[in-house]
């Protein structure tokens, strides 16, 4: 059972360290996209979920013009 959970852990870990800007192996575009996409989408519906409308949309809001910059600046 412990192996278990840490095989996951490793994994999630993997998982974010290929979001990361200093990461050794860095995601294609469309899947880093993605990958943040449902990492912040997900942090939005908890909050949501929290009863915390206005910090979910506040979150996106947030995301969602950062995006937008580090396409405009080509980062």
């Amino acid at each position: 059972m412990e192996g278990d959970r840490r095989a996951w852990r490793a994994a999630g870990n993997n998982v974010l360290w290929g979001v990361c800007p200093r990461a050794p192996l860095l995601l294609s575009e469309p899947w880093r996209f993605g990958l943040e996409l449902a990492i912040f989408g997900l942090a939005s519906a908890g909050l949501a979920a929290a009863e915390r409308p206005l910090l979910a949309w506040l979150l996106m809001g947030v995301f969602i013009v950062n995006r937008l910059l580090l396409t405009m600046w080509r980062l």
